[in-house]
């Protein structure tokens, strides 16, 4: 009995070879991207709204920081900047929201710096990531508080 060999055969057999190489190139182009990582010095600004003059007196240039609750990311300060506390009012009477200074309220901002990753969507420390907005609970010597990630960037 001698095989038949006809056109749909040789379209079935392009197709599937297509196929494969399709799909081969797809997933080696996902993995060149996952690996895809450097070493970087990540810094990130915390804001730590509406605290007192005595703890805003505490954070200092070049105080060592754990930053986390359960995962510890090492950090130093770089910069500390005191400002005066602010709120937001809505005024029902004329349909207007204003802003108003906190009598004896400060809020302060922290830039920290560590060592960490780029990869192509985090900047990470410690395989943590920093993401702006998110929680950051704080620990030094001296102090500890809880803020909120304004800025997140890579130093070169």
């Amino acid at each position: 009995m001698k095989p038949k060999f006809n056109a749909i055969d040789f379209v079935i057999l392009i197709l599937l070879i297509a196929a494969l190489a399709a799909g081969s190139l797809f997933l080696s182009k996902r993995s060149n991207q996952k690996g895809v990582t450097q070493n970087a010095k990540i810094e990130f600004m915390v804001e730590l709204t509406s605290q007192e003059k005595e703890f805003a007196d505490l954070p200092q240039v070049g105080d060592s920081v754990s930053v986390g609750e359960k995962e510890k990311m090492p950090a130093t300060v770089t910069k500390v900047e005191v400002l005066p506390a602010k709120t937001m009012g809505y005024d029902t009477v004329n349909g207007r929201i204003f802003e108003t200074t906190v009598p004896d309220r400060y809020d302060v901002q922290i830039t920290l710096q560590g060592d960490g990753m780029e990869t192509e969507n985090t900047l990470e420390i410690n395989n943590n990531a920093i993401r702006v907005g998110m929680g950051a609970a704080m620990k030094s010597k001296n102090w500890a508080g809880f803020g909120f990630v304004l800025t997140a960037d890579v130093v070169q």
